[in-house]
């Protein structure tokens, strides 16, 4: 009987450890001359206050309101709730001119976009970006969310 609890308790354990958080990167452009940004610049360019880095123009790409990644995203990198975040960038947009994140269905799209895009910035799933091409991490951020 403790042989079958002591293996009953190793595989939830096994499997609490598999579904642990991921990391969240910060991707760019592979040719944007920076290597790294702090947390709090990460904050201010999603919060629409810094809009340059390395001398170009930044388009920060936002995921769609469906994908765990952004709710873990705005939960702890950017520390406010979706009506929140939706009612700053509403002001920012409508009151101040100031363009808004562009919004990508997933992570594919964000990674093609960044890609694309030299003054792009966006976030992924620490393991969809491993072998991602034309981009690079800047930061990588962990969470306490489930994936």
């Amino acid at each position: 009987m403790r042989k079958s609890i002591f293996l009953i308790i190793s595989v939830i354990l096994f499997w609490t450890a598999q579904a642990r958080a991921e990391d969240i990167v910060i991707i760019v452009n592979s040719n944007l001359n920076v290597s790294s940004i702090s947390l709090d610049d990460v904050r201010e360019v999603y919060r629409g206050k810094i809009q340059f880095l390395a001398g170009k123009r930044l388009k920060p790409i936002d995921q769609s309101e469906d994908q765990e990644i952004r709710k873990d995203f705005l939960t702890e990198v950017l520390r406010l709730s979706k009506s929140d975040y939706t009612k700053h960038w509403m002001h920012l947009v409508f009151l101040e001119g100031t363009n808004a994140p562009v919004l990508r269905d997933d992570s594919a799209t964000v990674i093609q976009t960044v890609k694309e895009s030299e003054g792009a910035i966006g976030y992924v799933w620490a393991s969809e970006a491993v072998n991602a091409k034309g981009i690079k991490t800047i930061l990588t951020i962990h969470t306490t969310g489930k994936k």
